[in-house]
């Protein structure tokens, strides 16, 4: 009976995937665009962020947290906190240069794909790429968009849309989109104000961010 929450988390994560078997945005080529300016979005020096977050699937309905990182975009670094809207810690980890390491995590918390997945939507929400971007140019929208190459063959796309907005996208080696978001103007020095997220794979979720504190750090 221990295991019991355990395993019932795994069921419902099998049972979240196969419902992500829904039609996702495909990434296509970039045409030619000069002088492209790529969308500014995240500090490029180190920064603290505290953001309320809503998480929201068919499985389990919405829930709320509150979020805490510190961000070193040079460092390619990430120390993420997750709470209860009472301030209990539920899960900690940290992540530089790829390598992941958990400091605590409450049950289900501490399963290794929610673990996985959780840091991976936390690094593409707040993590700046600190690379030049290796492809630039105009989408299917004709909307400037800057990309660049991730792990196992994957691609980051952000793109500025018409409205002050910039919507990132990451695609897997297939070129499907994993994850989408936008992040909504105003921004507080790089930082935007409300980031809605979507996960198509391996699992269907929404995550949305709203911005309650942020502040540089050495």
């Amino acid at each position: 009976m221990k295991n019991f929450p355990c395993c019932l988390f795994k069921i419902a994560f099998l049972t979240l995937i196969l419902a992500a078997c829904v039609a996702v945005p495909q990434c296509k080529p970039l045409s030619p665009q000069s002088g492209t300016t790529c969308p500014d979005i995240f500090p490029d020096k180190a920064f603290r962020a505290i953001h309320k977050i809503e998480m929201n699937n068919a499985l389990f309905g919405k829930s709320i947290f509150i979020g805490a990182a510190k961000v070193e975009p040079q460092r390619d670094a990430l120390h993420a906190v997750l709470m209860s809207v009472e301030g209990m810690v539920l899960f900690e980890a940290k992540v530089e240069g790829g390598d992941l390491l958990v400091i605590s995590a409450f049950p289900p918390l501490n399963d290794p794909d929610f673990t996985r997945e959780l840091m991976a939507d936390v690094l593409f929400l707040l993590l700046k790429p600190a690379a030049a971007p290796a492809e630039t140019g105009a989408d299917e929208q004709g909307l400037t968009a800057c990309r660049w190459p991730t792990e196992a063959g994957g691609v980051l796309e952000q793109t500025l849309m018409r409205e002050g907005a910039i919507r990132m996208r990451r695609y897997d080696k297939q070129r499907r989109t994993i994850k989408e978001a936008v992040a909504l103007p105003p921004f507080d020095r790089g930082m935007p104000t409300q980031i809605r997220m979507r996960s198509f794979i391996p699992v269907n979720y929404t995550i949305e961010l709203t911005l309650i504190n942020m502040e540089f750090v050495d």
